[in-house]
């Protein structure tokens, strides 16, 4: 089988599809029109909407204790 993979960190994330140049990457920045108060509360959202999307959280780490933490999300190609 094949996934999809999702990085976030901080505020940044990743996109990974199988195959070669298959990832792209945007950042999570408040929406309010959909009620966030600040970039924190948009990336709290966002993580619901990958659950909500069929992504599963994978791993997640620390990789200094000064970085934001990382977070790994998997999904099945075709979902």
């Amino acid at each position: 089988m094949q996934w999809q993979l999702c990085k976030l960190h901080g505020n940044d994330v990743w996109f990974y599809l199988p195959g070669p140049g298959a990832g792209h990457g945007m950042e999570i920045k408040r929406d309010k029109s959909k009620g966030d108060k600040n970039d924190a509360e948009a990336r709290d959202r966002f993580i619901a909407e990958l659950g909500m999307s069929g992504w599963e959280l994978v791993s997640a780490a620390y990789p200094h204790h000064l970085d934001p933490v990382v977070l790994w999300f998997k999904r099945p190609v075709g979902e």
